[in-house]
């Protein structure tokens, strides 16, 4: 069986409203090979990924399949990617 693409929303760290814009200071022509880093250590899972250069923080953002957000999550499907 063949699966298409997997969608990775955005999960925010913090208070998320349907008002708020997630702004990435990502080039929407890079490709995303060379800014999304795969989370790791203990309990880290498949296709999490990070922002290469954030730091973390409260503000940080990851990457991660739908499946695996819940419900307690804030989350945007389409960040606002500009350089």
């Amino acid at each position: 069986m063949k699966v298409g693409p997997i969608v990775l929303p955005c999960v925010v760290a913090g208070r998320l409203s349907k008002d708020d814009t997630v702004l990435l200071k990502i080039s929407a022509k890079a490709r995303p090979s060379s800014w999304l880093v795969p989370v790791t250590g203990p309990g880290a899972k498949p296709l999490h990924f990070t922002i290469k250069g954030s730091g973390g923080g409260a503000s940080a953002c990851t990457f991660k399949p739908s499946w695996d957000i819940a419900p307690s999550e804030n989350f945007t499907t389409f960040p606002v990617y500009y350089e």
